[in-house]
């Protein structure tokens, strides 16, 4: 947050990306769709109201590319589509690796009634229609790239 407000008086070039929930490499233990597979794996609940918009990494390497290439400045959002839940997420994954375990939800608000919970937005996600038609590029819905990322990282 801090970068992104002294950018502008900065006067210099830039692009900044806004991503959020990076998922798409098999190999990181801070990837979302890892999480979220030892999530459904230990039986722990995913939250079924609270809405995000992950980000695929082969569309965010393809924007940065695309932006450092270019010399292309501004603000973007880069993301899937349409806005989802982390329990909708998962119940794709799940099913896409034909998981026995079956996905549990639970209400965030449970959650954040916690006395050990992190503040988390209820209602996230980010809108990429400007990045899109800026950059001409179509981002995957979440579901594309899901299917993607199961067929490829074969777990």
């Amino acid at each position: 947050l801090q970068g992104e407000l002294v950018l502008p008086s900065s006067k210099v070039k830039h692009a900044l990306i806004r991503i959020s929930y990076p998922f798409g490499n098999k190999f990181s233990t801070k990837d979302f769709a890892n999480k979220v597979v030892e999530y459904i794996k230990s039986d722990l609940p995913l939250f079924s109201d609270q809405e995000f918009t992950p980000t695929y990494l082969p569309d965010l390497a393809r924007v940065i590319l695309h932006i450092a290439s270019n010399k292309i400045t501004g603000r973007f959002h880069v993301a899937t589509h349409p806005i989802t839940t982390p329990y909708q997420f998962a119940t794709q994954l799940a099913e896409n690796l034909s998981f026995v375990n079956k996905v549990k939800g639970c209400p965030i608000e449970k959650y954040l009634k916690t006395s050990n919970s992190v503040p988390r937005l209820i209602h996230g996600g980010l809108l990429t229609d400007k990045t899109e038609a800026k950059l001409a590029i179509r981002f995957h819905s979440w579901k594309e790239a899901i299917d993607q990322f199961t067929k490829e990282a074969r777990f």
